[in-house]
């Protein structure tokens, strides 16, 4: 995001695209970071001192926090004393806790033999003994944080963070905004940094901290404010409290800081890396490891309310990332093909309006995203984006084809595509993007293979309790006329496959008493049009990208049969159905979906024999029968002796 006045400001190059994946490979280097610093010596001797100090219950950890919110490390005045070389300073008044003070008591219980039962006497009364018990009680009981002593310094291993940040004022103003409590920067005399107040519902900063070390901070306390406010008190008065202790507490919060502040391109690995050791249990990073799904999901909260008050560090670090990523001349160029299209198509499919404002803003989306190095590509995008009315657009977006095909795209290069992968003969499916890692972004698939791949990811993803975005747009020919459709597939839905999914959606909102009553508000074409769209996905569309599965299904049904023959593709019922096949597409690329009649298709017995029924000998019947036509043609009689032959040849068979 900014350059640091150090060099402690690196910033983080994730290799994901979704934001799931992302926060995740900022969670695992975090880890990872901590692992190493577990095995230094600088840890082993935080550990030896941090061991003396004493665990407080809940109850104490939340009175302490009443009476002093910015305490962070607890001892008694002897302790301060005897373990750490500190003494109390004069005038330091006492935090007030419950410490327990047992005392023991004698008293007499029942004598019991070994197996437990209780010692008789003579007169069968039991004999009684006498038993010291310690009976568990409590007292108040003061102690004192770090800040309130003064003498040997206690070591640490989280390193203070210095460094300015570019647009710091900012920066920090909109983690005011975002934070559910105010934020205030103020002196603090203890060793802490910042606080969060649950009482009073408040964030304090120390007012003395570096640009890096104030933004880390409060990022860090607004975790605290988001995932450990007091509890409610529920309808029976009854405070029902299942938050983690304060080590736990301490680990999420600072685990969240440096994610956040990672996805910023602040580094605070020196100071984030000892804070969360020194707070975890033990070496296997038991409290991290158990909270990374809710640290992740607070993260990526915090990331998106930061982004959208401050999109500028969002196009930043967009801008970066593209200038380290090689520009792909042909997906950009195929897009462009496919927005022309649909500009050239816009009155025709009465979506003008519509068409023209999303053209604009996309061609000059790609007129920012292209390398001068394609000036010529990049001017053209400017130059379309430029257009005040639909009409001058249709006329600027003939010469992205004309560029294309006089600059770059050789007939040659045509010729290396495959047929399938042609709109012109195979609706062709390109992935925007998407959440799923299943699913790869920017690849082409012939429309058969995204359905099968949606199928099986979505099928795969019904478990999950959430679902995973996939923008995608279909390519094809349909009645002759090139066309291109955009979707968004939610996979984990159960939605089926591509076509079901297309024709359910419009059936949903064709159907829809809210959407018919947003539209109709906004005017009754608007209604109207949308009712056309609905019925063209559902009456044409569909059933067209549904003839194209069908054709594929059986294309490979026949190479499949023949291959359990062990029969080569070269048999003639596969050539016929490839024939077939082709010609279907080319009938139902130019036809109308309604009126569509295909011929039937070859059918496999009339060109496989059946080697059952080849090898079966003829009958005694079929023989003599074959024996008098033979007979009759060699050796022509009368008529009276060829009856009389045939009657004996009946006779013979009968």
């Amino acid at each position: 995001m900014a350059e640091a006045t150090t060099s402690s400001v690196i910033p983080f190059e994730l290799e994901s695209e979704n934001q799931k994946d992302k926060i995740k490979e900022i969670t695992d280097k975090l880890e990872a970071g901590i692992k190493d610093l577990f095995s230094s010596e600088k840890y082993m001797e935080y550990l030896q001192t941090m061991s003396k100090f004493h665990n407080y219950s809940f109850n104490n950890t939340l009175l302490i926090m009443f009476q002093k919110p910015d305490a962070s490390a607890i001892a008694g005045y002897d302790a301060w004393k005897k373990k750490f070389h500190r003494h109390v300073k004069e005038g330091e008044k006492g935090i007030k806790i419950i410490a327990p003070a047992p005392y023991k008591k004698t008293i007499e219980v029942e004598k019991l033999d070994k197996a437990g039962q209780p010692v008789l006497d003579g007169n069968g009364n039991p004999v009684m003994t006498t038993k010291e018990i310690q009976v568990p009680t409590f007292k108040v009981a003061s102690v004192f944080d770090v800040s309130q002593t003064e003498g040997e310094p206690l070591p640490t291993i989280a390193t203070q963070l210095e460094g300015n940040i570019e647009a710091y004022e900012k920066f920090f103003r909109t983690l005011k905004e975002i934070s559910p409590v105010p934020i205030t920067l103020e002196p603090i005399d203890s060793s802490a940094n910042g606080f969060f107040n649950p009482v009073e519902k408040r964030i304090v900063v120390k007012n003395s901290l570096s640009e890096m070390q104030t933004i880390k901070t409060a990022i860090h306390e607004i975790a605290h404010a988001i995932l450990h406010s007091l509890p409610e008190k529920g309808e029976d008065g009854v405070t029902v409290d299942d938050r983690p202790d304060s080590r736990t507490k301490e680990v999420q919060a600072e685990s969240v800081a440096y994610t956040v502040c990672q996805r910023f391109g602040i580094e605070t690995s020196d100071y984030s890396f000892g804070y969360i050791a020194g707070w975890s249990s033990g070496q296997e990073t038991k409290e991290l490891k158990a909270s990374l799904e809710v640290i992740r999901e607070t993260a990526s909260d915090i990331i998106e309310k930061i982004e959208e008050k401050m999109p500028e560090l969002a196009q930043e670090r967009k801008a970066v990332k593209q200038a380290e990523k090689p520009f792909d001349y042909d997906k950009t160029v195929s897009y462009m093909l496919s927005l022309a299209r649909k500009v050239g198509l816009a009155e025709e499919n009465k979506q003008g309006d519509a068409t023209f404002s999303m053209a604009v803003k996309r061609f000059g989306k790609l007129a920012t995203d292209i390398p001068e190095e394609h000036k010529e590509l990049k001017e053209l995008c400017e130059f379309i984006a430029s257009s005040k009315t639909l009409d001058s657009m249709q006329e600027h977006v003939n010469e992205v084809a004309n560029y294309i095909r006089s600059k770059e795209l050789s007939e040659e290069k045509e010729q290396d595509v495959p047929e399938t992968f042609k709109p012109e003969v195979h609706p062709v499916v390109t992935v925007i993007w998407s959440e799923s890692d299943k699913i790869p972004e920017g690849v082409k698939m012939t429309l058969t293979e995204a359905d099968k791949l949606f199928q099986e990811v979505d099928d795969a993803y019904k478990s999950d309790k959430r679902i995973y975005k996939t923008k995608f747009q279909i390519d094809y020919t349909l009645n002759g006329v090139p066309g291109s459709y955009e979707g968004t597939y939610n996979l984990g839905c159960n939605t089926g496959g591509i076509p079901d999914h297309i024709y359910k959606l419009y059936e949903f909102c064709k159907n829809s008493k809210e959407d018919k009553e947003i539209r109709l508000e906004a005017g009754p074409e608007v209604w109207e049009e949308f009712l056309e769209k609905c019925n063209f996905a559902m009456e044409e569309l569909t059933p067209y990208l549904r003839l194209h599965i069908a054709l594929d299904v059986m294309e490979q049904s026949a190479l499949t049969a023949l291959q359990d023959k062990n029969m080569s593709q070269e048999h003639p019922y596969y050539s016929a159905i490839v024939d077939y096949v082709h010609n279907s597409r080319v009938t139902v690329n130019n036809t109308d979906p309604k009126s569509i009649i295909l011929p039937q298709a070859p059918q496999k017995s009339d060109f496989i024999t059946n080697e059952k029924k080849a090898e079966k000998k003829p009958s005694v019947r079929k023989k003599l029968k074959d024996e008098k036509d033979k007979i009759s043609k060699e050796q022509p009689k009368s008529k009276t002796k060829s009856k009389t032959k045939t009657k004996a040849a009946e006779a013979e068979v009968s």
